[in-house]
């Protein structure tokens, strides 16, 4: 293909691709909102439309993955139907954004929404000369999707790692890249930033005013994480999105005395319960908080007894096809975490065998909340926060704001109550993302107070001042992080990108020239090259988490280790990723690292290839 070519669809197809997504999404929503409306109002709202149909899509995917009918033709009998649905929708339903827009006026706001989306729009121009490099989208996420587009069907690959985790936003990707590059992706996360903003927009007019709902858009759209999980393949700015359409659906049910939308908040924190493992937590936290706290605060009109059982009902109906998959695969809903006590004693489980009986308590060890607890430095890496020392005080100035506010804190509390009684969260912030929205309205809720002052006061333009800084941050992290002089459009210019990200796509291409096509190796770190390869490795990729250490743990001997690989992989290839396998502190590895530096190693494995971040070994069948 020509440069023109390729610059044609790196450029076009990714946005209309994700159009032409949200399109359908909202149309076939359109129809699956009407039961929750009730008598109040004739259009959908556009929000919870979106919502449904995304939903919809995705679980229809999963069942569509299930039976195997996702192959290259195949996958037609469930895309031509969902198009067909989706206009239909578009058209008898016209789904309305409900924003009801602000009756005040206020230059400094205005004029920082016209800038943030000018800035939005040059960010979606620009994302897709770049391809996905983030180590998360190209190890985990799409890797799913490509795997099915592959083989028309699910399976657990032990090369994908996690990629046993809930894959809602994994099959919204798969309708993207099956009509695109793996750059539309990104079109879809953008879609659900913008869709992020619309629902807090009419959250905080629920429960604060409209003045607040724009103002907390303006400061989310201003948030560098939420730029981030909005430019890249990852889940978390559906997280974000699912819970605040659930969030919205039921404060308007408790606060409008509207019974439908209550069973629609089960239905769409459902859905951001598969999307994560967090987002189940997350789930049964905000519904503990909202309903225990908040109930009392919305009306006098007690919940009926039938829209509390719908929403129970809607929410095990749409979060458990994953978990239940999981039963079948591994007999443990939460693999790879918790495997002691769903599976004592070891032994086969599930499906697809020992091998993947993964031991999660090794993976980012260092990192876990669980491993602070119980070295005693949990708490000095809590009070050595500056995020402690503004969130306590502020927590307990705010508590008195508003039964909303009580029921946000309380979810916070419950959150970190649960990782500290069973661990398992790390203390990267990207992992609590789901809790920034309502963080969010929190802060505009006090600087809304501020912006009612009388013009002149010192205090007011002092949150001007915040807000022109959050805007320089945004342009700051837009300008380093997407856009680029020389925008790889072509494939050699994407080749040297991707090269200068991801040591394992060098390897995997020297690979290449190496190893015959009808063989196949076996990877060492190799996960953040293989969406890229030509060359098949194990399963796809890299061995991935839960076969490292069966590596590991055959790492006795050279002999020991080819067998091995011949007996279980069926493979003469080794590659090493040797940058990252030196950077590697965890036990897993150490047995790796020892037999590679031995002076036995090279007498069975010989050197076929090499690069400056790795080595292909080959090693013969032993008789």
């Amino acid at each position: 293909m020509g440069q023109p070519g390729e610059v044609f669809i790196n450029l076009v197809i990714p946005p209309l691709v994700a159009v032409v997504f949200g399109f359908i999404a909202s149309g076939i929503g359109g129809y699956l909102v009407g039961p929750f409306k009730g008598p109040h109002g004739k259009k959908a709202p556009l929000v919870e439309s979106f919502a449904l149909g995304t939903l919809a899509i995705a679980l229809l995917t999963l069942l569509w993955s299930l039976l195997g009918w996702l192959g290259p033709s195949a996958r037609w009998s469930l895309a031509l139907p969902l198009l067909l649905v989706g206009i239909a929708g578009l058209i008898q339903t016209r789904p309305t954004l409900a924003l009801k827009p602000a009756s005040f006026r206020n230059r400094t706001i205005i004029t920082l929404g016209l800038v943030i989306v000018v800035a939005v729009l040059l960010r979606i121009i620009l994302s897709p000369m770049v391809p996905p490099v983030d180590i998360d989208e190209c190890r985990t996420h799409l890797p799913v999707a490509k795997s099915i587009l592959d083989t028309g069907k699910m399976g657990f690959s032990p090369a994908i790692s996690y990629g046993s985790y809930p894959q809602t936003a994994e099959m919204l990707y798969l309708w993207s890249i099956a009509f695109g590059p793996f750059t539309s992706s990104h079109y879809l996360n953008f879609l659900g930033y913008i869709f992020c903003l619309l629902a807090i927009v009419r959250l905080g007019r629920l429960v604060f005013s409209i003045k607040i709902g724009w103002l907390a858009a303006l400061i989310m759209a201003s948030l560098g994480v939420i730029q981030l999980a909005a430019g890249r393949a990852t889940p978390d700015i559906w997280l974000v999105f699912y819970i605040l359409a659930g969030t919205l659906a039921m404060v308007e049910g408790l606060k409008e005395d509207r019974p439908g939308y209550i069973i629609l908040s089960g239905l769409l924190l459902g859905g951001a319960a598969g999307v994560s493992y967090t987002g189940l937590l997350a789930s049964v936290c905000l519904v503990i908080s909202l309903v225990a706290i908040g109930r009392g605060a919305w009306g006098n009109n007690p919940v009926p007894r039938w829209a509390i059982f719908g929403a129970v009902i809607l929410f095990f109906l749409v979060s458990m096809p994953w978990y239940v998959r999981n039963i079948f695969w591994f007999l443990n809903p939460f693999f790879p975490f918790y495997s002691s006590i769903f599976r004592p004693g070891g032994g086969f489980y599930g499906v697809y065998g020992a091998e993947c009986a993964i031991k999660s308590g090794w993976i980012l060890q260092s990192e876990l909340v669980s491993a602070y607890f119980s070295s005693g430095e949990l708490w000095q890496e809590i009070l050595g926060r500056w995020s402690t020392w503004v969130g306590i005080p502020a927590g307990i100035w705010f508590w008195r704001s508003s039964p909303f506010v009580r029921a946000g804190l309380t979810w916070i509390l419950l959150i970190w109550a649960f990782w500290m009684t069973l661990g398992g969260a790390t203390l990267h912030f990207q992992y609590y993302i789901f809790l920034v929205p309502v963080n969010i309205l929190l802060v505009a809720h006090l600087m809304g107070f501020l912006y009612s002052l009388l013009p002149g006061d010192h205090r007011g333009r002092f949150v001007r001042i915040i807000l022109w800084v959050l805007l320089i941050g945004w342009i700051g992290i837009a300008g380093a992080r997407e856009s680029k002089i020389n925008p790889p459009l072509t494939i050699d210019q994407q080749v040297q990108t991707l090269s200068s990200y991801h040591g394992s796509y060098d390897l995997v291409n020297a690979a290449n020239q190496v190893i015959p096509e009808d063989r196949r190796a076996v990877g060492i770190l190799c996960e953040d090259g293989k969406l890229y390869a030509d060359f098949t490795l194990l399963g796809g990729g890299d061995v991935g988490w839960a076969n490292h250490r069966v590596i590991s743990d055959s790492c006795t001997s050279p002999e020991t280790l080819a067998a091995l690989l011949h007996e279980r992989y069926n493979s003469g290839y080794l590659l090493v990723q040797e940058t990252r396998l030196a950077e590697q502190d965890s036990p897993v590895f150490t047995p790796i690292k020892t037999l590679i530096k031995s002076d036995e190693f090279p007498r069975t494995f010989r050197v076929v290839a090499r690069v400056g971040q790795g080595v292909v070994y080959f090693v013969e069948r032993p008789e």
